[in-house]
């Protein structure tokens, strides 16, 4: 009877010996624990983080950001039904809220090269109404129209605003 406890007590503590030998194992191959597997998300942080440094650079072209922002959407498409944990769905939903910026401040960027045609300010003027550009007004002896000083790099910052966000949540 002694016998049987005592190899029992043995098996208990052999068994959460393991358990705990694996939660750290699962910790260094990128199981933070928060809950966060980064493997899994190492597309979606990579795409994220390539579109804010895009965003940043001064002698980027629309073209290329534009090449960009469809990976990241491909990326937050994947993640979002593999964000189990808090963490991960939290930071799914700010890397889904950058998304949503740098789409717009591509949208704004064409937009904007149509704006003195009739008919085609007042999407801009909502993206503007969206993110809280105050607009411009230009008026000339001929017409008056709007403008948007550094609009699409205040849309972006709110983009590179939210990637920061789950770069932390990645980064935990």
């Amino acid at each position: 009877m002694m016998l049987a406890r005592a190899l029992r007590l043995i098996l208990v503590v052999t068994v959460a010996v393991l358990v705990a030998n694996r939660a750290t194992v699962a910790g260094e191959e990128g199981q933070a624990t928060t809950g966060m597997d980064r493997a899994t998300f190492l597309p979606l942080y990579q795409a994220a983080t390539a579109v804010a440094a895009a965003t940043e650079d001064s002698e980027m072209t629309r073209t290329r950001i534009a090449t960009l922002v469809p990976t990241l959407g491909k990326e937050v498409s994947i993640a979002k039904p593999l964000a189990k944990t808090p963490v991960e769905v939290q930071m799914v939903a700010f890397y889904s809220e950058a998304l949503e910026a740098y789409r717009d401040g591509l949208q704004f960027w064409e937009l904007r090269r149509f704006a003195n045609r009739r008919g085609r300010s007042a999407p801009l003027d909502a993206l503007a109404e969206k993110y809280g550009i105050q607009p411009v007004t230009t008026n000339s002896y001929l017409s008056t129209w709007q403008r948007y000083p550094n609009a699409v790099s205040k849309i972006w910052a709110v983009g590179n605003a939210a990637t920061t966000k789950a770069n932390v949540l990645y980064s935990k």
